[in-house]
């Protein structure tokens, strides 16, 4: 045999020692693959088949973030009142658990007289129910909504009134509820600077907003359910000299009979 003839001899056995050994190569790169593919497909599996057996389920899509903005212009002669609720999702998915309350005080041309932030510890009655026949406001001042009676006494989100017999308005806003009773609201006093002031007295000892106002007497007075079968009432006297309140009368009537319960 030629030398020539074994040199081409001798490449094609390498050539074809080399494509067989990177057919093999190749058969178990693509078995090895093909096992971690099932094992892969197998552990997603299997926690799958854990969260089912534990009864966890698919986390519901979270809220967005909601803002209402309630405008009143129609209160007071001087000034115009607005009111920004901002609803967060802190520590659920679906329901709203942290509110934040900025109420803004503008003149006529307005221009921002005054921000303040009352410690909102309720969901305002306007939402979510949708409450559509609540009046949202309520003036003492102009006579708006004044003689409107909504449940629980619920006397709207912003109430503007003289409230210590000056001549300068003041205002209200719900901060709190009873477990059995309406809201529990945070007054603020004009003081003869312009600047309302938040009244501590007024806001734990009145709490709500009273039924009945007596100008001439200087005198609030509050109804409020008692019990299954009480009506309690408190009244509030001005001191024009103190310049504070003082509770004159509280006592509570059995709407059964009429009579005074011990």
């Amino acid at each position: 045999m030629k030398t020539k003839q074994k040199i081409s001899i001798i490449i094609l056995l390498i050539v074809a020692s080399f494509i067989i050994v990177k057919y093999i190569i190749s058969i178990k790169q693509n078995a090895v693959a093909k096992n971690l593919t099932i094992k892969k497909a197998e552990k997603v599996k299997i926690d799958s088949t854990k969260n089912v057996e534990s009864g966890s389920k698919q986390k519901a899509k979270k809220l967005i973030d909601t803002t209402v903005v309630l405008f009143f212009n129609d209160l007071s002669k001087e000034y115009n009142y607005k009111i920004t609720d901002n609803y967060y999702c802190v520590n659920s998915n679906n329901s709203y658990d942290s509110i934040s309350r900025v109420l803004k005080i503008y003149n006529k041309k307005d221009s921002l007289i005054q921000k303040i932030r009352p410690n909102l510890q309720m969901t305002p009655w306007y939402f979510p129910k949708n409450e559509t026949h609540l009046r949202l406001s309520r003036s003492y001042i102009n006579g708006k909504n004044s003689n409107y009676s909504d449940t629980d006494n619920y006397c709207g989100e912003i109430v503007v009134a003289d409230l210590n017999f000056d001549g300068l308005e003041d205002f209200a806003t719900p901060i709190d509820q009873g477990v059995d009773n309406g809201p529990h609201y945070a007054y603020y006093i004009q003081s003869e600077k312009k600047e309302f002031v938040f009244n501590k007295y007024l806001t734990e000892n009145l709490i709500w907003f009273p039924e009945k106002m007596n100008d001439s007497l200087m005198t609030f007075t509050n109804k409020i359910p008692c019990t299954i079968y009480g009506l309690n009432y408190n009244t509030f006297k001005y001191d024009t000299i103190s310049k504070k309140w003082k509770k004159i009368e509280d006592y509570t009537i059995d709407i059964r009979t009429g009579k005074l319960m011990k």
